[in-house]
């Protein structure tokens, strides 16, 4: 990256599956590192992400979430809390199916806390903790795999509440 800048653009998918050539303004200011966490490079399906008319863009070492809308071609950046350096990490994620977007604070200590975004106010509402390491939400479930029993395995482990009791065998 020598005496290069990294922009960030976002190009509109048309509805024959092509794409709007006409590229929107540089999403992403320069913003300095502010997190060296272990792994901060591979958690996380994308940077980018989709919710209606708004595109979610989050730079994890910055700690910098901007929000573009393709309709209104309005960007704005939404603040997130402050992160511990070396012994935290912002993730986030939006709900496709719910319409909501989370963000998870991720702890060397293993307590990994699971935030809602208020996109009205732009504030966060802790809505549970966990010792999983979060990979996604889906319908208001949280994606976790790892080494469980010793087997891989992924579950779907709902933000509140329990699962429904599931019957394999009819009495």
């Amino acid at each position: 990256s020598n005496n290069k800048s990294r922009s960030h653009f976002y190009f509109e998918q048309q509805e024959d599956n092509n794409f709007n050539i006409r590229p929107s303004m540089n999403l992403t200011p320069v913003l300095p590192i502010v997190t060296q966490y272990r792994g901060s490079e591979v958690l996380g399906f994308t940077k980018y992400q989709k919710l209606g008319d708004d595109v979610f863009l989050f730079r994890r070492k910055q700690n910098a979430l901007s929000k573009y809308n393709i309709l209104s071609k309005e960007n704005e950046e939404i603040k997130l809390p402050s992160l511990e350096g070396e012994n935290q990490l912002h993730e986030f994620f939006v709900d496709p199916i719910g319409k909501q977007c989370y963000l998870f604070v991720l702890s060397k200590s293993g307590a990994n806390k699971i935030f809602s975004l208020s996109m009205q106010n732009r504030t966060f509402e802790l809505k549970t903790t966990t010792n999983h390491i979060v990979r996604g939400v889906f319908d208001g479930k949280m994606y976790v795999s790892g080494i469980f029993d010793n087997a891989l395995a992924h579950y779907l482990i709902p933000l509140s509440g329990q699962n429904q009791e599931v019957n394999f065998i009819d009495k």
